[in-house]
């Protein structure tokens, strides 16, 4: 019997990596399961299958897949192209002992039938990713043992309820979260007991721009609210072999725009406003997401302005969210926090910048509620500005 499950063993592992046949290598890496395979009871996968773009291929998906050969498994595969309910494919195996010959032939079965659900297609020029995990999280949630859900798609989503290309990636997480909540509660979405692996956030491929580290991580944070908001326990992982999916015929997926340029609004010679794009901070904090990047832009900012004589000052805006006083609090101390840096920046005392907070009070502030008082995450981030003014004496 043991060199029964042997063979069933090399089996699964030789048939998984015939899926990388239809993928080009790039940009390998290297590197281990985040989680230990070897307990895991029910396994679904959400596959991006994009022309262009970048996922984990079979032979790194493998280490992940629980090994059927001596223990009842159940597997899902669904392409995040918004087809919904069902999963393109669903099946469950379990041993046959007393009969070995049964159980090896169904094993083949299972992993040929594996092996090409994970080579599918998207049929859709759009990605719902966000569709496609509840889709394989309701296949797998009320199952027994440990459940685990693998997002092996970059997670730039164009469709269904979070286009990233309409700026949500510039928004905040929790905002986000909440505007979900009332369509998530109504689908009964249910992560409970999940845990979440994503595999190939933020990659990217073809006419799909590459996000910087701070983008990415934005990214990841956005979907980790949102899926942990259902109930799930989510990780990252790049430690896996990435490629490029080139079957024939596939959709390519509307690229999602960034806003570099938009980082900084020149409005006079001698006014700048920034904008969360790069001079972003740290929900409800005045401290900076990219301490770094905010100072570079900050000193690019301090060069322009070296030729405007006069007094400088620096005002913080915010969106609605919270109370006057709160509002006020906030966008002061990201003034301050701005003020320190630009302070540096021209060799100058803090003490001769002047520091303000006006919250929504602002003219360049813009309504940010829907019709019936929900904050709108997009244009609640749109509010959320720094601006810079040098003032003739």
């Amino acid at each position: 019997m043991k060199n029964l499950l042997r063979t069933l063993t090399v089996t699964l592992v030789g048939l998984l990596a015939l899926t990388s046949a239809a993928c080009t290598a790039h940009s390998p890496t290297t590197g281990t399961c985040a989680l230990d395979s070897s307990t895991i009871a029910s396994v679904a996968l959400v596959q991006g299958n994009r022309a262009g773009t970048l996922q984990a291929d079979s032979r790194s998906l493998k280490c992940y897949l629980a090994d059927p050969s001596d223990r009842p498994v159940h597997s899902v595969v669904v392409v995040s192209d918004g087809s919904g309910w069902p999963p393109i494919w669903d099946q469950r195996w379990a041993p046959n002992p007393d009969h070995p010959r049964d159980e090896r032939d169904a094993l083949i079965d299972y992993v040929n039938g594996l092996d090409a659900a994970l080579a599918s297609p998207a049929t859709r020029p759009e990605a719902n990713t966000l569709e496609a995990i509840l889709v394989a999280a309701r296949s797998i949630v009320g199952d027994e043992g440990r459940k685990v859900l693998l997002v092996n798609d970059n997670l730039l989503q164009t469709a269904g309820l979070l286009p990233f290309q309409e700026g949500y990636l510039y928004a905040d997480p929790a905002e986000i979260t909440d505007a979900l909540a009332p369509t998530l509660d109504a689908a009964e979405a249910d992560l409970t007991g999940i845990e979440v692996v994503l595999l190939a956030a933020g990659t990217a491929a073809g006419e799909q721009q590459e996000l910087d580290s701070v983008l990415r991580a934005q990214l990841v944070r956005i979907w980790s609210h949102v899926l942990a908001s259902r109930g799930a326990v989510v990780t990252e992982t790049r430690g896996v072999q990435l490629r490029a999916f080139t079957a024939a015929d596939l959709p390519s997926v509307t690229a999602v725009p960034l806003r570099e340029q938009e980082a900084i609004h020149v409005t006079s010679r001698c006014t700048t406003v920034l904008s969360q794009n790069r001079v972003g901070f740290v929900p409800d904090s005045t401290e900076f997401l990219d301490p770094s990047g905010a100072r570079a832009t900050i000193a690019s900012v301090a060069a322009e302005l070296a030729s405007c004589a006069g007094t400088v000052s620096v005002t913080g805006t915010t969106a609605s969210g919270g109370d006057e006083p709160y509002r006020a609090r906030l966008s002061e101390g990201r003034a301050q926090a701005v003020r320190a840096e630009l302070a540096a920046a021209m060799g100058v005392p803090e003490s001769t910048i002047e520091a303000v907070g006006v919250g929504m009070n602002s003219e360049y502030y813009v309504p940010d509620r829907s019709p019936s008082g929900e904050l709108d995450p997009i244009k609640a981030q749109a509010n959320r500005l720094v601006i810079i003014q040098v003032t003739p004496r």
